[in-house]
Order: C-alpha cells, then structure tokens, then sequence
C-alpha cells in the first residue's frame, strides 16, 4: 500500500530506507535495494552510503507501523512462554474455536436466507411485471 508521506519502515532489516521508499512509491523492496546497490557501484560507494545515512537520520519512522508490530511481538512471546501447551489448555481453546465457528456458520446462514428472500421477492416483482 502506498503512503502520502516518505517514512522509513520498522520492517526493514537496516535503518529502513529502501523499504520506506518502496512503501511510499509502492515498489517491490528488492527493487528498490537493488537499484540503490547498482547506484552506489556505478557512482561512487561512500556518497552513496552517506546520502543513504543521512537520509535515515533524517527520515522520520513510519508512526502507523506501530500497533501492528506490537501485536506480533507480543504473539511471538506469548507464543515462546507456552511452547508446551497442556492438554487441558489444548481443549479450551478448541472449544472456544468450536463455538466461534458456529457462531459464524449461523451468521452465514442467516445472512444467506436474508440474501435468498430479496432475490425471491425480485424474482417475483420481474416475474409479475411481465405478464
């Protein structure tokens, strides 16, 4: 996804430049990484290094990057504390997934015969309306 503004990503392996440019112009990242190499090789290395750092100092970090990779770090720990998962624990979150998908498949059916009844009474008016 595009952004309006140039960020450096938190994503990125290395102070985030290439891939903010990427995010930005919505370009592939090794796209970007590969055409800042070619550059620094055919120019010169150190001005291109120093362009690239000064622009990372810089560069603001992208603020909506924020939540998202909170909630994956956190999974990630939460995930290491209980790499042994007990059998009880096991059961739990089975039924609760049990009851969650139920609780969608009759979402599902009720907004199916919703969806059923309307073209039903379509169906009925163009049927009507042409004898």
């Amino acid at each position: 996804m595009a952004t309006k503004r140039l960020y450096r990503s938190r994503k990125a392996d290395l102070l985030g430049v290439c891939h903010g440019i990427a995010e930005w112009r919505d370009l592939p990242v090794g796209g970007v990484q590969l055409a800042f190499v070619i550059v620094g090789l055919v120019t010169a290395v150190l001005p291109c290094l120093a362009i690239y750092l000064i622009a990372a100092i810089l560069l603001p970090m992208n603020p909506y990057e924020d939540g998202e990779y909170e909630e994956v770090r956190k999974d990630r720990k939460r995930n290491s504390r209980d790499e042994s998962y007990s059998a009880s624990s096991y059961s739990s979150s089975n039924e609760d997934l049990n009851e969650r998908f139920e609780r969608l498949k009759k979402k599902v059916y009720e907004t199916e015969a919703k969806v059923e009844d309307s073209e039903r009474q379509w169906d009925d008016k163009f049927y009507n309306s042409t004898k």
